[in-house]
């Protein structure tokens, strides 16, 4: 087996990067799709839904992150 530095393929970075990268937009859209519904809901509910997606929001952001830093180290 070839190895490009510290890289091997199929290491744990390329199932890292995998699942960072399906994970961030996934989390986008729910975010997304629950600040809609807290919009369009009564007030009762919307306080929740907008901590739900502001959470997803945030895990978004560290997907992202982590997906970044994956590629990097993958292409290093």
């Amino acid at each position: 087996m070839t190895t490009v530095g510290n890289h091997r393929p199929g290491s744990g970075h390329d199932l890292r990067l995998l699942v960072s990268a399906i994970s961030a937009p996934v989390l986008l859209a729910i975010a997304g799709l629950l600040c809609w519904w807290a919009v369009n809901s009564g007030p009762d509910g919307r306080a929740a839904l907008l901590i739900v997606a502001t959470v997803c929001a945030v895990l978004f952001f560290i997907a992202s992150a982590d997906a970044v830093k994956a590629w990097r180290h993958a292409h290093h």
